[in-house]
């Protein structure tokens, strides 16, 4: 019977070729798992956390393709270091990557920082917006992005707040797609971000033309009929309504156009 070996390795890509010339037996490969990582090599955010390259006893990688591919892919110079195994079972395959896998939340909550789930739902907008799209889909960050960009971003713990008041006042309201649009709200007129978003949360103080009625009111008909709005629809929502709030003209109704970018919050 064969001993599995540990080893501690430094690794290089050209480590990473060879050992993926082993690559016989594994699950299809993901682009975006890949992408991910290589962003966290090259930006030199790669951790040293136990996981580990697996090799059976006839060679064959069993675990680590992702790893190594991203490697194999950085330049030469990029240094990693990693668990070796070798001398598994071919049989021991079967039970790899079968926990539950560790979420952005799950890495947020482990860093101590209140409303994790909340927060990573915000910071994922917030980092898709950040990258000049106007769109509200794209590349999410990596952990290591996602810890890095939580740390430059003052006012994501109380957008977090309030995206959890405002989903406890107004169900119709995108809590998420809210909360990031309190957040840039609030780093524009942090005043007039806490009267607009406390009126979309009570509907207190406002009528028929005010641009938060008609935002209220384009939600609440939306909940009512079951009509399922994209993140870019809301955000363009919550922007039209802001932004002639803060001009200080009505506003009779709030309107998308499918495929159309999200307006700049003002």
């Amino acid at each position: 019977m064969n001993t599995p070996e540990y080893n501690r390795t430094i690794l290089t890509p050209m480590d990473a070729k060879h050992m993926l010339r082993c690559n016989t037996s594994n699950r299809p490969l993901r682009a975006k798992a890949v992408a991910d990582y290589r962003r966290d090599m090259e930006a030199g955010n790669w951790a040293e956390n136990g996981d580990s390259i697996r090799f059976d006893w006839n060679g064959v990688l069993l675990n680590g393709q992702h790893t190594l591919t991203a490697l194999s892919q950085c330049p030469a110079d990029t240094r990693i270091t990693m668990m070796v195994v070798t001398g598994l079972a071919p049989e021991a395959q079967n039970t790899m990557d079968s926990g539950a896998k560790r979420t952005h939340a799950d890495m947020f909550q482990l860093n101590g920082v209140a409303n994790s789930k909340h927060v990573s739902s915000i910071l994922r907008l917030v980092s898709i917006w950040e990258t000049g799209s106007r769109r509200l889909s794209g590349v999410n960050p990596t952990k290591s992005e996602a810890l890095e960009l939580y740390n430059t971003m003052d006012g994501i713990d109380r957008a977090a707040e309030r995206y959890i008041y405002i989903a406890n006042h107004f169900r119709p309201a995108i809590p998420s797609v809210t909360g990031f649009a309190y957040y840039l709200c609030h780093k524009i007129d942090e005043q007039t971000a806490v009267w607009f978003f406390q009126r979309l949360a009570d509907g207190e103080m406002i009528k028929s033309g005010d641009p938060v009625y008609s935002l209220r009111a384009k939600l609440t008909n939306d909940s009512v009929n079951k009509v399922r709005r994209n993140n870019d629809a809301i955000a363009t929502y919550m922007f039209s309504a802001w932004n002639a709030t803060r001009e200080g003209r009505d506003l009779a109704r709030v309107v998308y156009t499918l495929g159309q970018n999200i307006p700049e919050p003002k």
